[in-house]
């Protein structure tokens, strides 16, 4: 009888985010490394942004204040009550 083969299990899909470059030059010559070894950088999009692994060279480069979080604003928006909701009559 042939055993099967050992198959080692798939890593979950790591968590991304959208991230926005500090300026132009930043846009132009930072790119995030490949993920697997035959992959491309990771580069910016020409505008908006970039949605790029969550990874530490992502939380390094957020600390650094090179790159900010695009998707951060989304919750803040929803949790602020817009203006002119006063109950003041």
């Amino acid at each position: 009888m042939i055993k099967p083969r050992f198959r080692a299990p798939e890593a979950p899909p790591m968590e991304r985010v959208l991230v926005l470059p500090r300026d132009d030059e930043v846009r132009k010559h930072i790119k995030h490394s490949p993920l697997n070894a035959g992959g491309m950088p990771i580069g910016f999009n020409e505008e908006g942004p970039t949605s790029w692994p969550f990874d530490s060279q992502t939380r390094r480069l957020l600390t650094s204040g090179t790159i900010t979080r695009a998707d951060a604003d989304e919750p803040a928006a929803e949790a602020t009550e817009p203006e002119g909701s006063d109950d003041a009559d």
